[in-house]
């Protein structure tokens, strides 16, 4: 059994966006089957509907995918040092 520190990201983001963002996902983690889900808005306030979709135009969306890559390294470098620790 592995024992490692996970770190919940969520990400949101465009549909046609996912596949992107799982290879980026998966090219970083350090887990053969990292948790990567979508899960769609079944509803929500105008306003915040209004800002998600201003906000993952395509330039506001490649900001989140760079801080993603960022805090997906962090992942990776966190579950390194937890399975040297429980080796």
């Amino acid at each position: 059994m592995d024992v490692a520190k996970e770190i919940l990201l969520i990400l949101k983001s465009s549909r046609s966006r996912f596949a992107a963002i799982d290879r980026a996902i998966r090219n970083m983690h350090s887990y053969d089957v990292p948790e990567i889900i979508a899960i769609p808005i079944a509803a929500g306030s105008r306003s915040y509907l209004d800002w998600i979709s201003k906000s993952v135009s395509a330039g506001q969306e490649n900001v989140a995918l760079k801080r993603a890559t960022h805090q997906t390294s962090i992942l990776r470098d966190v579950g390194d040092r937890s399975k040297k620790r429980a080796s």
